[in-house]
């Protein structure tokens, strides 16, 4: 599951940094290609308010490196940071459903074994009902047998 997983990561970023190659080629500035790549992609890819965050913590590598890298590897290195931004808050979003998924199953069992002792504590009231009822017989019959001896003197 890993490396299938990975394999298609690794798929999704080769596709993007081939568009965005193709798109400085054409000559489009970096703010059109998210906006490009969004509607070709749908919502998923790349948003425009993921730009300034990525970018942002790629800033001082970009600018260190400006007179090095060529500006389709920057706008590549923007992409890869996008895309993993994207990555991660998409496993973020799926660990909490399944976080929640548990934590509604427990909350379920606890409200099982609340139900089932709720249930035996019921029944439990129940036979205590009927052993206070047949001790209150018990005592009754007895003070009727006292108070019998006492009327009568033998």
């Amino acid at each position: 599951m890993v490396v299938s997983v990975m394999s298609s990561l690794t798929d999704v970023r080769v596709k993007q940094r081939s568009v965005i190659e193709f798109l400085t080629l054409e000559g489009c500035t970096p703010i059109e290609i998210p906006r490009r790549m969004k509607a070709v992609y749908g919502d998923g890819c790349v948003d425009v308010r993921n730009v300034h965050l990525p970018s942002g913590l790629c800033h001082v590598k970009i600018t260190i490196r400006k007179k090095v890298m060529s500006r389709v590897f920057i706008l590549a290195v923007v992409c890869f940071t996008l895309t993993a931004v994207v990555l991660m808050k998409t496993a973020l979003q799926r660990y909490h459903e399944v976080r929640k998924y548990f934590r509604l199953q427990e909350y379920a069992s606890e409200v099982r074994d609340i139900s089932e002792s709720l249930k035996t504590l019921e029944a439990n009231s129940l036979t205590l009902e009927d052993e206070v009822q047949q001790l209150k017989k018990i005592a009754q019959e007895a003070l009727h047998q006292f108070n019998s001896s006492l009327v009568t003197p033998t």
